[in-house]
């Protein structure tokens, strides 16, 4: 239905539900399979293409860089992230509820939220310097992000899971 370009880069929305779990996954999997499939083009580019030591090859390894970290962030298994969807897809298949493979992924967002505000924090410490404020601010904003959205996720779990056992009679 649309592209949706937001501070954090940016997601699609779909009209409906996936109406496999593998067809949910594969999904899922094309967005950070691109993003890697990019880094390494960048990176290959600014091997082959640009010269040492100019602006070009830094640009190219930026691009690299940055869409090598943002494909493998996004498989990172928990919602809202795109790993969270494929971790979704693997529990629909193994209990052949969709519902549950939400509320998992959902829970395993939150676990991720926490750890990446506290990985950033304990990072600090473990390197005995004070977090800087710009760093704690991003970790608080990041985490943030994931918990409202796997949060979102295991809200639409037990929701799904209750409507789905409504009925006329009931």
């Amino acid at each position: 239905h649309e592209f949706v370009l937001t501070l954090w880069g940016g997601h699609t929305t779909f009209g409906g539900a996936a109406p496999t779990p593998g067809t949910s996954a594969l999904v899922a999997v094309v967005g950070p399979v691109a993003n890697l499939l990019l880094a390494a083009a960048f990176a290959l580019l600014a091997l082959r293409v640009a010269p040492d030591g100019t602006v070009l090859r830094a640009v190219l390894g930026a691009g690299a860089l940055a869409n090598g970290f943002v494909g493998l962030f996004n498989l990172v298994p928990g919602l809202p992230l795109d790993g969270g969807r494929i971790l979704e897809a693997a529990v629909w298949a193994a209990t052949g509820d969709r519902h549950r493979g939400g509320v998992v992924a959902g829970w395993t967002g939150r676990v991720v939220a926490v750890a990446v505000v506290l990985g950033v924090l304990g990072r600090a410490w473990l390197a005995g310097v004070a977090p800087d404020l710009v760093s704690v601010v991003w970790a608080a904003l990041l985490g943030a992000f994931l918990w409202s959205g796997a949060s979102a996720a295991v809200r639409a779990g037990r929701t799904g899971r209750a409507v789905d056992s409504l009925s006329v009679s009931s």
